[in-house]
């Protein structure tokens, strides 16, 4: 219900067993707001026990401790004007584990979209970090739009609700720079702030993950870095550190 400015929705907890499958709860979850703005769980998220709990977990909900990594990554959604959907589907890469998207007809709606072909045979952690990964995706293309802004675009001579994707997305890389790609670009900033992913991994395996103990600095570092192994900071940086102890 809306009260006061703020927007609330009620979720019974599901049952939750960490990699279990099965079938989760359902509807939007409790987060306060200044908009009617909201973080959504698609049906596809709420269905799936797995992904269910670890989203729960991560955003600190039915009991939960909140990741604090995480929170201050999709935060930017929060009573901005701009939406985030969590959901399980096809991606445009087969291969790949998740993606972030928003609608170019609607740019302050985002979409977290996990490989529905992954979900099973990825690990509790794995699944972990694609979901830092791709907030951090999100937070960044969020942040471009803002920093935009609707007067700045109205000049442009094909408006954002004119374009497909990837006219909205090659207009915001040519304005910002011209190369390289914006995922590139986020993908660099990522490696060079890796300890949010790994904090968040540290955080998250500390309170959840009945293997914790397996996990040591290096482990959790390697896993923040998938995904990131080919960005110049990492081949550059590194990779030259590391020979250099060898």
């Amino acid at each position: 219900k809306v009260n006061g400015g703020l927007k609330l929705a009620i979720v019974p907890p599901p049952p939750c067993d960490g990699d279990g499958g099965g079938e989760g709860g359902g509807g939007l979850y409790p987060i306060p707001q200044v908009t009617t703005r909201i973080i959504t769980l698609d049906p596809s998220i709420t269905n799936n026990q797995k992904i269910n709990c670890l989203l729960n977990k991560l955003l600190g909900k039915n009991g939960n401790t909140v990741n604090q990594q995480f929170a201050n990554l999709v935060n930017a959604f929060v009573g901005k004007g701009f939406n985030l959907t969590f959901k399980i589907g096809t991606t445009k890469d087969p291969n790949s584990k998740a993606e972030t998207t928003y609608d170019p007809n609607s740019p302050t709606n985002y979409f977290i979209t996990i490989n529905s072909a992954k979900v099973d045979s990825e690990s509790q952690m794995s699944l972990v970090k694609t979901l830092l990964h791709e907030a951090f995706h999100a937070n960044l293309m969020q942040k471009a739009y803002e920093m935009f802004g609707d007067q700045v675009i109205g000049l442009w001579a094909i408006g954002p609700k004119d374009m497909t994707l990837t006219e909205l997305m090659n207009k915001i890389e040519n304005v910002i720079q011209p190369t390289p790609t914006l995922a590139q670009q986020h993908h660099e900033f990522m490696a060079m702030n890796i300890g949010i992913i790994k904090n968040g991994l540290k955080a998250f395996s500390l309170a959840n993950n009945t293997n914790h103990t397996n996990f040591n600095e290096d482990r959790f570092e390697a896993l923040a870095y998938q995904g990131l192994e080919l960005t110049s900071y990492y081949v550059n940086k590194v990779c030259k550190d590391l020979n250099a102890m060898l």
